[in-house]
C-alpha cells in the first residue's frame, strides 16, 4: 500500500482529499472494494467501507490506514467530522470521474470545506509507476505472451471469431490472469479493417488475416497487446500492409524514451505511413496501469514528456475498408535512457 501523506503532497492547492473512484482507491490502498472512501490528510489516511469489506480491509490495511465502518447516519456526515478533526479547509475531489449526482450530494452534505478538483494531478502521479507496479504489469504481459503462443497451436479452419475469442480468454485465465483487462477483440478477414470489431460468427478460411487484441489483469494491473497473423499465405497486398505496420511499430518503440512526448511518438509512427496514414484511424497508444487506458496518451494531444517507469503501448495500424487491416501492439516501460518491451511474443509475419 502507498503512503497517503506522500500522495497528498502531489495534489496542488489542497490540505486534504476525498477519493471514491474504484481505480483511485485501489491505487492508494492496493485493496479492491466496490464501496470505499479514502480521505487523505496531512496526519493520516482514512479508509471507510461497508460491512462486506470491513473485516478484511481492517486486516489488510490496519497498520497504515484508519479503517472505519461507514456510519449508519451517512458517509458524508462521517467525512465532515473527520475533516473537521483534521482541520482540512480545502478538499481535493475527483473532478474527472465523479458523476454529477455524486458531486451534488458531496458538495451539499460535506460541510466546512472548499472543494478543488485534483484528479488531473492524481492521474499524473498514477502514470509514473513504482517498481512494484512495473513488476506486476510485467507479469501480466508475460501471461499474454504465453496465451497467444498457445492459441496459435489450436487455431484451425472453420473456427469462428467467437470461438477464437473464447479460446484466448480461457488461456488468459489458465496461465495466471485474475481477469480480463478489457473485452477481447478478434476479427478475421475484412473485419480486420474495423479497429474495435466485435467477434461474430465469421468462419476462418485459408489466406485470412486474424487480429487479436487482448489483455489480462494481474493483482489489479492491466496488460495490453495486439497480434495480427495469417491463416495460410496472405495476399501480397496484406503482406505489404503487415510489413509497413510492423516497421511503424518498431520505429515508435525505438523513439520512445524519457523527455519525448506522446505526440512525438505518434508523429514518428504516423509519418512512416506517408500517404497511407489516412488509414491509421486512432492514436498510437496510451498508458496502461490499473485502468487499461490512462495517462500518458500517445497521440497528437499527448504533450506531457515521457518519464522513467511510465508504461505505454505502441500500436499503429492500417485499416482499409473491404480489404482488411493490421495492428501490431506492444507494451513497454520507459527506462532511464530508452525503454524495455514487455510483450515478448513473436511479431514477425506469422503464418499458421
Amino acid at each position: 500500500m502507498k503512503n497517503g501523506t506522500e500522495i497528498l503532497k502531489k495534489l496542488k492547492g489542497v490540505d486534504g482529499a476525498l477519493l471514491f473512484a474504484e481505480a483511485n482507491t485501489f491505487y492508494v490502498a492496493e485493496y479492491e472494494s466496490s464501496n470505499a472512501y479514502i480521505i487523505l490528510t496531512k496526519n493520516k489516511t482514512y479508509y471507510l467501507t461497508d460491512d462486506r469489506y470491513f473485516e478484511e480491509a481492517s486486516i489488510a490495511l490496519g497498520e497504515k490506514f484508519d479503517v472505519q465502518r461507514i456510519a449508519a447516519e451517512g458517509v458524508f456526515k462521517q467525512i465532515t467530522e473527520i475533516l473537521h478533526d483534521e482541520n482540512v479547509k480545502v478538499l481535493g475531489f475527483e473532478d474527472v470521474s465523479t458523476r454529477y449526482r455524486d458531486y451534488v450530494s458531496m458538495t451539499e452534505n460535506v460541510k466546512g470545506v472548499t472543494f478543488k478538483g485534483i484528479e488531473e494531478d492524481l492521474l499524473k502521479a498514477r502514470a509514473v509507476k513504482s517498481d512494484k507496479e512495473v513488476e506486476l504489469i510485467k507479469k501480466a504481459a508475460s501471461i499474454n505472451d504465453l496465451a497467444i503462443v498457445d492459441l496459435w497451436k489450436v487455431i484451425k479452419e472453420g473456427m469462428t471469431e467467437k470461438e477464437v475469442k473464447d479460446e484466448m480468454e480461457y488461456r488468459l485465465h489458465t496461465f495466471g490472469g485474475d481477469g480480463l483487462a478489457f473485452d477481447t477483440i478478434v476479427a478475421f478477414d475484412k473485419n480486420t479493417s474495423k479497429p474495435h470489431a466485435h467477434a461474430g460468427d465469421q468462419k476462418l478460411k485459408c489466406g485470412m488475416p486474424i487480429t487479436v487484441d487482448f489483455g489480462c489483469k494481474y493483482k489489479g494491473y492491466c496488460s495490453d497487446i495486439t497480434r495480427t497473423f495469417f491463416f495460410g499465405k496472405p495476399s501480397e497486398r496484406m503482406e505489404g500492409i503487415y510489413k509497413s505496420v510492423l516497421h511503424s511499430n518498431m520505429a515508435g518503440i525505438e523513439f520512445a524514451k524519457p523527455g519525448v512526448t506522446g505526440a512525438d511518438v505518434d508523429k514518428v509512427c504516423r509519418e512512416y505511413f506517408g500517404d497511407m496514414a489516412k488509414y491509421f484511424l486512432h492514436g498510437t497508444g496510451h498508458g496502461v496501469g490499473i485502468d487499461i487506458h490512462e495517462d500518458p496518451f500517445i497521440n497528437k494531444r499527448g504533450v506531457e514528456p515521457l518519464q522513467k517507469n511510465m508504461i505505454i503501448t505502441v500500436e499503429p495500424g492500417l485499416y482499409i475498408p473491404d480489404v482488411g487491416g493490421v495492428r501490431v501492439e506492444d507494451l513497454l516501460v520507459i527506462t532511464d535512457s530508452g525503454n524495455e518491451v514487455l510483450s515478448k511474443s513473436d511479431k514477425n509475419l506469422i503464418i499458421l
